[in-house]
């Protein structure tokens, strides 16, 4: 109901301040200006049941002249996206659109919304939330946004179950073929996954926050504190083999209530998470070695260039927690192409123009050390906590090669050396390869001065004496 796309705006927004577009009744969407914590936003809601029938062609258009108005100052836009209402409905089934020649070829129909919201991507954020399910030329708005929050039950697929029975056969129901846990879960399509409709909108108005890029810095009279200090080096387990999650190592070091994880069932082991420290926006990837070892697979790869991609756009830093024994292997995962999407992380870690900082928390092991912005890849810092384990292959896997092999004196000494470095970041300090070690407690003193340094445009190893966590 239009009860229902109003109630949302007016959540969504700060109080009195939607303004509507005029529209001819009934529309298919309401579309209008309102401002997110001060912050103008252009905003688009899908109304679910405008009660009769609808043009579609000329909602759409007013739906592009939105896109365009967006486009135009450069403002974000926000959808609230859910199941188009065309009117009436007969037997419980949404009638076709009229105009479906002109809602696929004209020059204003489906395209042109489609090409105008891809215009609008990196130039200004777009979030979207999908309450409902949709489908066919509904499908691409949620993907062309850079946040895709989907409420439970919702869902979103190119052919609803029916077509893809009549199309290839297949039976299916909505929640297997496209529906919103799986999305978040198993396609990455979703960003984030939310119970409630409130807890959707509340997302919304957090991410938003983020995205403010250059009206952000560190804030002295900050009030947020970390849990107290203390425990922080007992979390992490000594033996690199033994899985922890690295999440609990990530939270003290932001300020409280700010860590907004992103595709948090997706890959999850590979954590990517937006937060504050101070005040000021930063984006975090860590291994969680938790699941599936923190080793990198090539969907969690595709899950790190995306949000690589994401914080780039909007100048958000990014904090690297290293824990990783590196790229996975074997034949599902070179079939799947671990080689290309290992490739596109370097690529996107090396074209990113945002600051970075690198941190070993525990295994660093061959090209994992690459992938999770490494010394070669240009951070202002590498810092490593004194669980970090640094090598080419972890020191059971040399121990093991060193029994298995007859290895000449030459090969001998390259192992003997390989197992020496394991023992202690220390001695790649030593060797200026990295930059210190720092107690876990300390770390969140080395983000601050990181993320001070980042908007004086400095390289930074110690944090300054006056900014204390």
């Amino acid at each position: 109901m239009a009860a229902t796309a109003r109630r949302r705006i007016d959540q969504l927004t700060d109080r009195n301040s939607f303004e509507e577009f005029p529209s001819p009744r009934p529309r298919a969407f309401i579309t209008g200006t309102g401002r997110v914590k001060g912050q103008k936003v252009f905003i688009s809601a899908t109304d679910p049941d405008p009660g009769e029938p609808v043009d579609m062609l000329a909602s759409l258009q007013k739906q592009i002249r939105l896109l365009e108005a967006a486009l135009k100052e450069k403002r974000p836009l926000i959808l609230l996206l859910d199941a188009p209402g065309h009117g009436h409905t007969r037997k419980g089934k949404t009638p076709l659109p009229r105009h479906s020649d002109r809602l696929l070829a004209d020059r204003e129909g489906v395209g042109r919304q489609y090409c105008v919201q891809a215009k609008l991507r990196g130039l200004a954020p777009q979030i979207g939330i999908l309450f409902g399910r949709t489908g066919a030329a509904t499908s691409f708005p949620l993907s062309l946004c850079d946040v895709a929050v989907m409420v439970k039950g919702s869902g979103v697929c190119i052919g609803r179950p029916d077509s893809v029975q009549q199309m290839i056969g297949e039976r299916t129901d909505f929640d297997t073929l496209a529906g919103a846990a799986m999305h978040c879960s198993v396609s990455g399509v979703g960003d984030l996954l939310a119970e409630t409709e409130e807890d959707a909108i509340r997302w919304t108005r957090t991410c938003l926050s983020y995205f403010q890029s250059g009206k952000h810095g560190i804030s002295a009279s900050h009030q947020e504190v970390p849990p107290p200090r203390g425990s922080l080096t007992e979390r992490i387990p000594t033996d690199p083999g033994v899985p922890f999650d690295i999440r609990t190592i990530i939270a003290p070091h932001v300020d409280a209530g700010t860590l907004t994880e992103i595709k948090s069932l997706y890959a999850p082991e590979l954590t990517t998470t937006l937060a504050k420290v101070r005040g000021c926006p930063v984006g975090i990837i860590a291994n969680n070695s938790k699941y599936r070892g923190g080793a990198l697979f090539p969907e969690s790869c595709g899950k790190m260039i995306q949000f690589i991609s994401l914080c780039d756009t909007y100048g958000i830093p990014l904090v690297f927690f290293v824990d990783t024994p590196g790229f996975m292997v074997g034949t599902a995962v070179e079939h799947a192409g671990i080689v290309k999407t290992g490739a596109d992380v370097f690529a996107a870690i090396s074209r990113a123009k945002v600051p970075k900082l690198c941190v070993i928390v525990r295994k660093a092991h061959s090209a994992g050390l690459y992938a999770m912005a490494g010394p070669g890849f240009d951070p202002q810092a590498v810092l490593a906590l004194p669980t970090a384990r640094i090598s080419v292959f972890g020191r059971r896997a040399l121990e093991r090669l060193a029994a298995q092999r007859k290895v000449d004196d030459r090969s001998r000494g390259a192992l003997a050396e390989m197992l020496d470095l394991t023992d202690h970041p220390q001695k790649y300090v030593d060797r200026g390869l990295i930059d210190r070690i720092v107690a876990a407690e300390d770390l969140r003193a080395h983000i601050i001065g990181f993320l001070q340094a980042n908007l004086a445009g400095d390289r930074v190893v110690d944090p300054p004496e006056v900014l204390s966590a």
